[in-house]
Parts: structure tokens; C-alpha cells; sequence
């Protein structure tokens, strides 16, 4: 899914029963979001080597959206 991560998008997403879920940002293609049943952290993909390698930047709270974002330079 993409979709414009903002702080208010990020605090709407409800945490998960179970499992995880990635929200995309549709301006910047390698900045994300996983969702899971304790926390929402903001990550950065790639594909090296064919395969998809996900780093975590941090959470949300200790990070806002838009310091999460700046972090990729």
C-alpha cells in the first residue's frame, strides 16, 4: 500500500492482533512502515541481489515521520 506517510496516518494505523503489515510512502520509494502487535517502525527497503533487505530506522514516537524521513538523507 502507498500512501503519503504523515504523523497523522502513522497514529491512525491500528497495531495488529497478529502478524505485521508495510505501508509504502508514495513520495520517497525506499521509506516505510511495518505495523506489528507491539509497535509501528519506520524502515528503509532495497532489493540487493534480487532479494529485499529491510533496517529498521526506529519507532514511531522516539522518531516522528518527518525525522524518520530526513534520516535517509
Amino acid at each position: 500500500m502507498a500512501q503519503k506517510l504523515t504523523k497523522s496516518f502513522v497514529n491512525f494505523i491500528p497495531l495488529y492482533v497478529s502478524g505485521q503489515a508495510f505501508y509504502r510512502d508514495s513520495e520517497l520509494k525506499e521509506f516505510g512502515l511495518r505495523v506489528g502487535t507491539t509497535d509501528k517502525v519506520y524502515i528503509t527497503e532495497s532489493k540487493v541481489k534480487g532479494k529485499v533487505v529491510r533496517v529498521s530506522i526506529g519507532k514511531h514516537g522516539a522518531y516522528t515521520t518527518e525525522q524518520a524521513r530526513l534520516s535517509l538523507g
